[in-house]
């Protein structure tokens, strides 16, 4: 089987606001169109809460600009939340990430609390909080505490968490395990920060930074960064950045596919660099100009079978009609009954059936765990649409086969409605060896989208797609 698909959204990348106007220019300028080459879902702006919601507001109206994210800290006083927020939404923009910040009179105690205030005052914004796994330093400066409230992050309304940076992709992987049995659902995206060494200038540079921050690095990292004092043109520093950069990267793409990085850019051109050693940035990377702000929707959130066909089609539903807020598409095989409970927002199944036309074993444990529930009426106020892929060596065979080829779906698609979800749209099929996307997967997610009262207008990155 090949696959010609538009790019796959990159990571999402983090820019700060430069000191002098002159820098602004610059960044709008120069470095924002290469960032946006590496597809960015979403540009996070951080820095002074004014002046970075200035430069938001500038990247929205941008020709370049992605989703923009606003980060707000917690020293805010509720009235210049508000203020910022009020305004924030007035110029398109509708995600923010919340962070810590130091008290000060008048200033929320908490992170937990700014949450609240958010969810409260805007409703609309999509809300991310931080995260911090081993190697960095929470809120409560307690591993366990600061896993413990990141659920009641959650709990309290904010719907995506930003990982502070990873050092190592084992502490990204333990620290999602423990927000999930923390009662964090697999509905809940978690992204792991990553930092282009490089970027800082030297390696004395990130260590000042390590220290401000309170990173921790590992002991065998510290150990090898310890080694480039005596390097003073910091030519070993820099090939030791970009390895470690591009390991990470590419460990975390093995081991975790479904989950988009963060990247902090620091602004820097060795940023820009950093993103084409990895591949996040090439010539097929090209983005389409937005030509202005996006509005404000109601996210969708895809569950995708485990074979390649189901990935790719999900991630191009998720990136052809998707609105902003959506979370990436997760693995169907990790779903359970718990999780769909607690989606509050409508729910797509991409599945791929096998060679005889049956149910994988993931639409097989998932309709067994909804049989059990069927009774009790688990799913009453889930809104769900079931997309089938179904393979056939040629035209002959799918004729042969007819609808059969669907029946997958279709099963999946009564179990749910029998424990109580409502169903958005038929069953959607495409033929993966034989069928065009665009008219035969685009046209029923867009279908999806109107059910479920989504009218922003969808935006393409590259030309039509192909399976």
């Amino acid at each position: 089987e090949s696959f010609t698909t538009m790019p796959a959204p990159g990571p999402s990348l983090e820019i700060f606001v430069p000191r002098l106007p002159a820098g602004v220019d610059e960044l709008l300028r120069e470095r924002l169109p290469q960032l946006c080459m590496a597809c960015p879902p979403v540009i996070s702006v951080s820095g002074a809460e004014e002046h970075a919601l200035q430069l938001a507001l500038k990247l929205v109206a941008s020709a370049f600009a992605p989703r923009v994210q606003l980060q707000l800290t917690s020293g805010l006083t509720r009235e210049a939340a508000g203020s910022v927020l009020q305004r924030a939404c007035d110029g398109g923009i509708s995600d923010i990430l919340l962070i810590p910040g130091a008290r000060s009179h008048g200033s929320f105690d908490s992170v937990l609390e700014l949450v609240q205030f958010v969810v409260a005052h805007s409703g609309s914004m999509f809300v991310a909080v931080s995260g911090f796994p081993r190697g960095t330093k929470g809120e409560l400066g307690m591993y366990t505490k600061d896993v413990s409230l990141a659920s009641q992050h959650i709990a309290a309304g904010a719907q995506m968490i930003v990982c502070g940076p990873i050092f190592d992709v084992n502490h990204f992987v333990q620290y999602e395990g423990d927000i999930r049995r923390a009662g964090v659902a697999k509905t809940v995206p978690v992204q792991p920060m990553l930092v282009p060494f490089n970027a800082f200038g030297g390696c004395a540079a990130m260590k000042r930074a390590a220290r401000a921050l309170q990173w921790s690095p590992p002991k065998d990292m510290q150990a090898e960064l310890d080694k480039f004092g005596a390097d003073p043109k910091g030519k070993a520093f820099s090939a030791f950045a970009d390895s470690h950069f591009r390991s990470l990267y590419a460990e975390i793409a093995q081991r975790c596919p479904l989950v988009t990085p963060h990247v902090v850019t620091l602004n820097a051109s060795v940023a820009v660099d950093a993103l084409r050693t990895v591949g996040a940035i090439s010539q097929a990377n090209i983005a389409t100009p937005t030509g202005g702000s996006s509005a404000v929707a109601t996210p969708l959130c895809i569950f995708c079978s485990a074979g390649e066909a189901g990935l790719q089609i999900a991630r191009l539903v998720h990136e052809r009609v998707c609105p902003a807020g959506s979370p990436p598409p997760a693995s169907l095989n990790e779903l359970t009954i718990e999780d769909l409970k607690q989606c509050a927002i409508p729910a797509v199944f991409v599945v791929e059936v096998e060679a005889d036309f049956g149910a994988g074993a993931d639409v097989r444990k998932l309709m067994r765990a909804l049989k059990a529930q069927a009774d009790v009426g688990p799913l009453i106020g889930v809104r769900v649409a079931v997309l089938t892929l179904a393979h056939s060596v040629c035209a002959f065979s799918s004729a042969s086969a007819g609808k059969a080829k669907f029946a997958a779906g279709e099963n999946l698609l009564r179990a749910l409605t029998a424990a109580g979800a409502t169903a958005l749209a038929e069953v959607g099929g495409t033929e993966v060896e034989l069928d065009d996307v665009d008219v035969s997967v685009v046209p029923w997610a867009q279908k999806v989208r109107e059910a479920a009262g989504i009218t922003e207008a969808c935006q393409k990155i590259g030309g039509p797609s192909v399976v």
